[in-house]
């Protein structure tokens, strides 16, 4: 009897000594440099996450109130069922380096329509029109308006910009469904095409980025390169300018840039700005009608095609 209990009391005191031993190694492992990283299992990164996304949602909401206060006020569609013959308006968001001007210019040259897109030589712009409505557009993108909201306008510019611009380009005020479109690509195969691009000369200097109304200013947002011969650009410096706007361009453009100040970055920490810019952009893809792959030029036609019921002949 004796044994036995001495033996019990050999196993718990084992026992104890290993649970120790494993809790001191696991509070070593995750505690360095007197910060321990322990202390954010009490403030997880997930409760700021929560917070972000109950203020994108108060402000969405407050919008919506804004929206349902006007009577005249127009609708931007997630779902489709796009009529061409109504007054139902595609609009293409279209994010620099993703292959969207391979894809805008494939849908005003190869779709299908009883009436086609009329596209005149050596000219940019085409006219899209309904089958049964001369002057009333159904597509907005460079190719059938040019660059009326800017040049690549963004989230905020366009959805507060293409029903001004639709109504002074048809002459009247018109209640219409927007049906949101855009492409997207690898952000790292992105980010190096755009590097490209700018040592080659393209840098989109006219581009005027407007925000709740008001135009950033070069104080808020200071060009990176002051020089015209980029050609020598290292792809360092390139990544080294924090107001570069290639860095994250395809989540910003895709974002409400209002909820965290437009473009003056000072209104908050970087780590906030960026996830609530991250959930912002999550919540417009989801409400667009349709999203086109770079990488899947086949799979996003395919995907258009069936969205919007518009066949292309190739």
């Amino acid at each position: 009897m004796q044994l036995f209990a001495s033996r019990t009391l050999r196993t718990c005191a084992l026992s104890v000594i290993f649970t120790c031993f494993f809790v001191a190694s696991f509070i070593w492992y995750f505690c360095s440099n007197q910060s321990c990283s322990l202390n954010h299992f009490t403030k997880p990164h997930w409760r700021r996450l929560k917070a972000n996304r109950e203020l994108i949602s108060n402000w969405t909401l407050q919008k919506a109130k804004l929206q349902d206060a006007k009577s005249d006020e127009n609708e931007f569609v997630g779902k489709s069922d796009f009529n061409i013959k109504g007054s139902d308006v595609i609009v293409f968001l279209h994010i620099q380096n993703t292959g969207g001007s391979v894809f805008a210019r494939h849908m005003v040259e190869d779709l299908d329509l009883e009436r086609p897109c009329r596209c005149k030589k050596n000219r940019r712009v085409c006219r899209c029109y309904r089958p049964e409505n001369y002057g009333s557009t159904w597509f907005f993108s460079r190719y059938t308006t040019g660059w009326k909201c800017g040049v690549h306008p963004d989230w905020s510019q366009l959805s507060s910009c293409v029903d001004r611009v639709m109504d002074e380009d048809e002459g009247k005020p018109v209640k219409r469904r927007y049906f949101f479109m855009t492409v997207l690509r690898d952000p790292v195969k992105r980010f190096l095409s755009e590097f490209w691009h700018v040592r080659q000369g393209q840098t989109w200097s006219s581009s005027r980025h407007w925000c709740g109304g008001i135009e950033a200013t070069e104080s808020v947002l200071p060009a990176c390169f002051d020089k015209e011969d980029l050609s020598d650009l290292s792809l360092e410096d390139f990544m080294n300018c924090k107001y570069n706007l290639a860095i994250n361009r395809q989540a910003q453009m895709l974002s409400d840039l209002a909820l965290v100040g437009c473009y003056n970055s000072s209104s908050m920490s970087k780590e906030d700005r960026d996830l609530i810019i991250l959930t912002s952009a999550k919540n417009n893809l989801h409400k667009m009608s349709f999203i086109g792959l770079s990488e899947f030029p086949k799979v996003s036609q395919y995907m258009f095609e069936t969205t919007f019921g518009l066949n292309f002949k190739v």
